[in-house]
């Protein structure tokens, strides 16, 4: 828990469309508006569109704990690859599903596409 106030700009995703086998990349700016100096977790949430089993709507696939002085602003870069990516399909095997993905940092939104 932080008694600061953070805001979060610039979401930023490396591409549009990503294959099976590239990795993106997110980045988003946090800032620390507060009058003092805080701790803020970053967190990352991909999210599918449209899958063909039921799964949850959010999950956290990346996080980062920062400490920052009152007025500071980090970038805050995450890594997506094929493995954040799968879920285990109807056959019981770990799949990844082309499609459109979505992907919020805080309550910063941004697609892509994965061929």
């Amino acid at each position: 828990m932080s008694y600061s106030n953070f805001s979060y700009t610039n979401l930023n995703v490396s591409a549009e469309e990503v294959s099976e086998s590239n990795e993106l990349t997110i980045n988003a700016d946090v800032k620390n508006e507060g009058n003092i100096d805080g701790m803020e977790v970053v967190q990352l949430y991909p999210s599918d569109l449209y899958v063909s089993v039921n799964k949850p709507n959010k999950q956290t696939k990346g996080f980062e704990k920062n400490s920052l002085n009152h007025g500071a602003t980090k970038t805050v870069t995450f890594k997506l690859n094929k493995e954040h990516l799968s879920f285990i399909g109807k056959e019981n095997k770990k799949i990844v599903e082309v499609g459109e993905i979505k992907v919020t940092v805080e309550k910063h939104t941004m697609g892509f596409k994965l061929n």
